[in-house]
């Protein structure tokens, strides 16, 4: 009998272990498509932020042109085919549209505020200009804040995690505080409100380092990289080499033409 209980407690202990060990590899698999949605936020968020708007009118203007053609009696490559324009100008006009929803709120939020400060109406239409301008020259570094933010917050997590992983094998996952996002992010913050900066760097000063490190890339990266946003870049320069021509003198023979001279070898040039 205590052969068989002994048995019976190897047993369940293997079946922990192997249930631990899955977990463990669940959570692994977990964390690496986090970080994958970490890089995207980070260094990407703004074209993602602007490819789903659009994504989304995209995909309502294709279904109602579709239904027009369909409900038209026209054939289904014709359909097909006004779906797809219909979808193309209805992506770009749902980003316009948002746009001009941000224009309107700080214009709003522009002539309310010259109206409560000078008491006088004609002053707000200016008041209502600036402040839309305002808002739509902000919306873009907004929007780069937060997805950084929130991308930079997310690779912090997925990386100490796995450094856990790469150090001490998969059983590190188990024991490790960075288990849950929800935790991790509630330690983040009840650190950041006692003690402030002070209090994050004695007690997560790796943490702090890497989320620094990745703020200070994502921010780098989707400023710099106009491009990849969906707004071009402005024209390139065009540049020329400084040459100075000088008349053939009288004592070389006729037919040779004239001359280049490049006096200076540099880097210099004329724009």
């Amino acid at each position: 009998m205590d052969g068989f209980v002994n048995e019976l407690g190897d047993l369940l202990q293997n079946l922990d272990q192997a249930n631990t060990r899955a977990n463990s590899q669940a959570f692994g698999i977990w964390l690496l498509l986090l970080l994958v949605v970490g890089l995207a936020k980070n260094y990407w968020g703004y074209f993602l932020h602007k490819a789903a708007i659009m994504l989304i009118g995209g995909v309502i203007g294709a279904v109602i042109g579709f239904g027009i053609g369909e409900s038209s009696g026209w054939s289904t490559g014709i359909s097909v085919l006004f779906a797809i324009v219909a979808g193309f100008v209805a992506g770009w006009l749902a980003w316009i549209l948002k746009l001009a929803m941000v224009f309107l709120i700080g214009a709003c939020l522009g002539g309310l505020i010259v109206i409560l400060e000078t008491q006088q109406m004609s002053m707000a239409l200016i008041g209502a200009v600036v402040g839309g301008l305002g808002f739509l020259g902000l919306y873009k570094p907004f929007i780069v804040l937060l997805t950084v933010a929130a991308g930079s917050f997310t690779l912090t997590y997925c990386t100490l995690n796995l450094s856990l992983v790469v150090s001490g094998g998969l059983s590190e996952l188990q024991e490790s505080h960075y288990r849950s996002w929800w935790q991790y992010a509630n330690r983040m913050y009840e650190l950041a409100l006692q003690h402030g900066f002070e209090g994050l760097m004695q007690h997560a000063a790796a943490d702090t380092a890497a989320f620094a490190f990745f703020a200070a890339t994502g921010l780098f990266w989707q400023f710099r990289n106009t491009a990849v946003i969906g707004e071009p870049r402005g024209p390139k320069e065009k540049r020329y080499r400084l040459v100075i021509k000088t008349p053939v003198p009288k004592d070389v023979p006729s037919g040779t033409g004239e001359r280049e001279l490049e006096p200076f070898k540099t880097d210099q040039t004329l724009r």
